[in-house]
């Protein structure tokens, strides 16, 4: 029912690839809490790091009333940084965040809708899709200490330095779910706005998911490849 690839509760999962899975959720029991375990195609979190992961091609397929979302990430505490969440899908009308839901774990007024406390930073969330328009990418919740920041998603409209811009990834991927067709999601070089438009707040990790330095030119990109410019050749006449 919670995450099909990884369900998360404590400590760190970093430089993965959690791909082409596939969630089923359902209504769950009589009373409250009751929804709690749905969500999160890729990876289900109740605690714990996500760092420099790509979260692609996941699906959350819940029933009505499963409400959690999240095709690739549906996270009610922890910290998600530097992942790039891209084609993923949740297929119900009740369930937001196509890539990513930030949102509590629990039905309206139980305890733990208070205690939400998850944490999006430098990540980059595009080209997902849910049936809920206004959250193809992002649905963040007003409950709890909810926070993205330093992101990359058309959803993001407010928050602290996100931006709607689009990444401008070398090669764009097509469609959702099991049907997506992979792009190549490092940064392009032709002025991609992720590049050093992050915060090394919480960054952890010393290598992208490339292997190379996380902070190659000083300030820490957005998403889970760090841009490398590319090489050139130096010629010399005499």
């Amino acid at each position: 029912q919670a995450g099909a690839g990884i369900c998360l509760m404590n400590g760190t999962v970093e430089n993965c690839r959690i791909t082409y899975n596939d969630a089923a959720g359902t209504y769950g029991q009589t009373g409250a809490p009751w929804h709690w375990q749905n969500g999160g195609g890729g990876v289900w979190m109740q605690g714990g790091t996500l760092e420099s992961c790509l979260v692609m091609g996941n699906r959350f397929n819940g029933v009505a009333g499963s409400l959690n979302g999240g095709g690739g990430v549906s996270a009610n505490a922890g910290r998600i940084i530097n992942c790039t969440i891209v084609g993923n899908q949740t297929t119900d009308l009740n369930q937001p965040g196509g890539g990513l839901s930030l949102r509590k774990h629990a039905s309206a007024g139980a305890p733990e809708e208070q205690a939400c406390s998850a944490i999006a930073q430098n990540c980059i969330v595009v080209g997902n899709s849910s049936p809920v328009a206004t959250s193809s990418n992002v649905f963040l919740s007003t409950n709890g200490s909810l926070s993205a920041s330093y992101s990359c998603s058309p959803d993001l409209t407010g928050g602290v330095a996100n931006i709607t811009s689009a990444p401008l990834f070398v090669l764009m991927g097509s469609q959702y779910g099991a049907s997506h067709v992979a792009g190549n999601y490092r940064l392009f070089s032709g002025g991609s706005p992720c590049v050093n438009a992050g915060t090394s707040q919480y960054v952890t990790v010393a290598f992208d998911l490339d292997g190379l330095a996380r902070k190659k030119y000083g300030i820490v990109d957005m998403g889970a490849f760090e841009y490398v410019a590319p090489g050139g050749t130096v010629f010399i006449a005499h």
